[in-house]
């Protein structure tokens, strides 16, 4: 079972004072979870992982969130959840991308085909 509550928890903590690190986590989370079949799915798991990338203060939080992690993830849930919904994705796998402004859903059927035609949708978007 895949439950992203504790991840993107963990990605919130990454990035509380610094944003451009929720980028460097959310990729050690996916090669946790899809490259190297660890832990992702609880708190200590994505804690093990982030401190493993370097990110001890943020697997501290994440091991006991304060009240400004909790609001901070709540509302980039939220902001996530809204994006989607404003764009009728309905599930999992989504992609957005965002030009100018403008957010353009990208099929999910093009996230499972090849590599280059992934890169031609959002080119295309």
């Amino acid at each position: 079972m895949l439950d992203s509550h504790a991840a993107t928890l963990g990605i919130s903590a990454a990035g509380l004072e610094d944003p451009s690190r929720r980028l460097t986590a959310l990729k050690a989370i996916q090669r946790a979870r899809y490259v190297d079949g660890r832990d992702i799915v609880t708190a200590e798991g994505v804690a093990a992982v982030l401190a493993d990338t370097g990110m001890a203060d943020a697997a501290a939080m994440l091991r006991k969130p304060a009240e400004t992690v909790l609001t901070v993830h709540a509302e980039l849930v939220g902001r996530g959840r809204a994006l989607f919904q404003r764009l009728h994705a309905n599930g999992v796998p989504s992609l957005a991308v965002i030009r100018n402004d403008a957010p353009r859903l990208i099929g999910s059927n093009a996230l499972f085909g090849s590599f280059d035609n992934l890169v031609a949708h959002i080119a295309a978007a």
